[in-house]
């Protein structure tokens, strides 16, 4: 929990410790986001529809990867959903507790310890009602506290070996990029040239949450009954997002009305941001899901975690550059760049790719002497 003081000096005791419980937060943020994004292929692979078709055609027939993908689709987007709904809810009870207290720095850490025990009483509820799978012990002289590091170098050197899965990392960590840094230049213009106070901000946040859970909707129902795959809506919303920094470069023509002028089209951009962040995010993890082999989702959802997390700085970085050279409207041109490349790259990837990688690190993390595919 986050204590904030009025007036507190950045060197105070009071703000290193506040320093402090922001970089564990954000580690155990990091760690939780790693366990729940391994916990969707495992799911999957246990539904009952996903073991029938195992059993009855095998675990390298296209009909078992055919179902479990579309389970993976249901329960991402189903999860990105409900998070969505969540997050509308949460913030829904802060803009109501800011909206009839004065706003000082003390309600808005009250408004921090809201969310908090929002979290902790469903993660809670989660751990008390789902099903806890028994796995075997450690080997025998392993440390709990370095067991999961060693195994996870082990991984990557193994996995280094698969050109596809890397090559979709890198696309991954440019459109992580992107995504992380849209918002905050939107955000960044909002108060810095329309002059938006926080009532505004708020209200953009309510609207990319309604969009966000609409669009996750929609997306899953594409995916489960006009069978458009997953790599295809990352692809087409990649495309799709990059529309919103060409709208924002409008502004840059003399005399335009529009490209984020006006506090309406805040509003507007925040809708689409909503409909195609969601989709994103939930269809690129299902995308890399394919990948992975039963038993080694978290290290392998570690190591998509990490290439997207190493690559936060890199958009403020030049973002910052650009705005000291020119100005914050110029990094929409650096931004575009950042949804357009991956959507291409990602062209060169398809399904029987996917199916290949995912039997070829299957074989590598066998032990020396088992193989369950030819060399």
């Amino acid at each position: 929990m986050l204590v904030i003081r009025e007036n507190a000096s950045p060197y105070s005791k009071n703000a290193v410790n506040n320093h402090i419980s922001c970089m564990i937060a954000g580690i155990l943020y990091g760690t939780s986001i790693n366990f729940y994004d391994a916990l969707i292929p495992i799911l999957a692979r246990h539904h009952p529809d996903v073991l029938r078709v195992a059993i009855e055609f095998g675990e390298t027939s296209t009909e078992f990867f055919a179902v479990r993908t579309r389970w993976q689709t249901y329960l991402s987007g189903g999860a990105s959903a409900a998070g969505y709904a969540g997050s509308l809810v949460v913030t829904i009870i802060v803009a109501l507790v800011l909206l009839f207290t004065d706003a000082t720095l003390l309600i808005v850490g009250y408004c921090v310890i809201i969310d908090a025990i929002f979290i902790f009483v469903f993660v809670c509820s989660f751990a008390k009602l789902s099903v806890q799978r028994t796995f075997p012990p450690l080997p025998h002289g392993s440390s709990v506290f370095t067991y999961g590091y060693k195994r996870i170098a082990k991984t990557v050197r193994k996995a280094r070996k698969l050109k596809t899965l890397f090559y979709f990392l890198c696309t991954w960590f440019i459109l992580g990029d992107g995504l992380a840094a849209s918002s905050s230049m939107a955000i960044l213009i909002a108060q810095d040239q329309l002059q938006l106070g926080s009532d505004a901000l708020i209200i953009a946040a309510l609207i990319q949450l309604v969009a966000a859970g609409t669009g996750m909707t929609f997306w899953i129902w594409m995916q489960n009954t006009r069978g458009m795959r997953p790599l295809r809506v990352v692809i087409l919303n990649s495309c799709l997002f990059g529309l919103i920094p060409a709208y924002c470069l409008l502004g840059l023509i003399p005399g335009c009305p529009i490209g984020l002028r006006h506090a309406w089209e805040l509003y507007m951009l925040a809708a689409f941001f909503g409909l195609f962040m969601g989709a994103i995010y939930s269809s690129n993890r299902v995308v890399y899901a394919q990948f992975i082999p039963l038993g080694h989702e978290n290290e392998l959802f570690a190591l998509y975690e990490m290439s997207s997390v190493s690559s936060s700085w890199i958009a403020p970085l030049v973002c910052t550059a650009i705005i000291e050279r020119a100005s914050v409207r110029h990094t929409w041109w650096f931004l575009a760049s950042q949804f357009f490349i991956p959507a291409i790259m990602m062209m060169f990837i398809n399904g029987s790719l996917l199916k290949d990688t995912s039997l070829l690190l299957r074989d590598l993390m066998l032990p020396k002497g088992r193989k369950l595919i030819a060399d």
